[in-house]
């Protein structure tokens, strides 16, 4: 008589065995994003009460420079493993950031109301969920590997850098600044799908320890934060300049594209120092 194939069980301890180890395999990335949502929340308290001085300016290079400062000691504190003081230093770097944004929130809620600013934080927040399931979708059927991808992206971040210095002499200011918001929140898009890459991969490395998994959940959180107000930012600037276009605001756009200057080219040059 024929041996008959018994069929699987849908349900199995190894099933669960290996539903448990996915689970432990993404604890950084799960310490990374609790790690960016209090970030989230200090930028938004810097934002707040930037906002609320109704700052039209601030000094860029002061505040690059401060920001420069708290990505050095974060990193310092991260390799001397003082996970409490990379903290602090990484709170530091998301007040600057957040109190940074507050001139042109004030731009857009002039231009579009405060419900627009909401619904961007909304689209901001689909867009880095979309990034994320479709890293993590991708690793079941690829490799964690994303060195290779590096210098695509470097040469993408140094390009971003030097075209953010040639936009204010473009042709058509509007139309320059427009473009280049929605070439950077694609390119911050695909940055975020290989830090998610990068959060498995440390997970790799650092194995069941736990203090391990939260120190490497901290060090990438900043490339995960950054990448978030990046595309923030560029989603703000690209409505601002459609809004202003057809309602036809009488705003001072030297003011704007200064802001956005100011903003666009230290928020960029610091992932770049965070992904190289």
């Amino acid at each position: 008589m024929p041996n008959i194939p018994t069929a699987t069980p849908v349900t199995s301890f190894d099933d669960f065995s290996k539903n448990t180890q996915d689970i432990k395999r993404h604890r950084v990335l799960f310490y990374a994003l609790e790690e960016v949502l209090y970030g989230l929340f200090i930028s938004a308290i810097g934002a707040t009460l930037g906002f609320a001085g109704r700052i039209t300016g601030y000094p860029a290079l002061i505040f690059f420079i401060m920001d420069l400062a708290f990505l050095f000691l974060f990193y310092r504190a991260i390799e001397q493993k003082e996970i409490h003081q990379a903290r602090s230093w990484f709170w530091a770097l998301c007040g600057t950031l957040g109190y940074s944004l507050a001139p042109l929130l004030l731009l857009v809620h002039i231009a579009s109301g405060p419900t627009v600013i909401l619904g961007i934080v909304a689209m901001t927040a689909l867009i880095v969920g979309a990034v994320s399931t479709a890293a993590l979708a991708y690793l079941k059927t690829n490799d964690m590997s994303w060195t290779q991808f590096l210098p695509f992206i470097s040469s993408s971040l140094l390009g971003l850098i030097v075209l953010g210095f040639l936009v204010p002499f473009a042709g058509n200011v509007p139309a320059a600044v427009l473009t280049y918001s929605l070439i950077s929140a694609v390119t911050f898009s695909g940055i975020l799908f290989l830090d998610i890459l990068k959060c498995v991969y440390f997970d790799s490395i650092c194995g069941d320890d736990k203090s391990s998994q939260r120190l490497a959940g901290l060090r990438s959180a900043v490339g995960i934060y950054l990448d978030i107000i990046n595309i923030f930012k560029d989603l703000l600037t690209a409505w601002f300049i459609l809004s202003n276009k057809e309602n036809r605001q009488d705003i001072d756009l030297s003011q704007m594209f200064q802001t956005l200057l100011g903003l666009v080219i230290p928020v960029c040059f610091l992932t770049y120092l965070c992904f190289t």
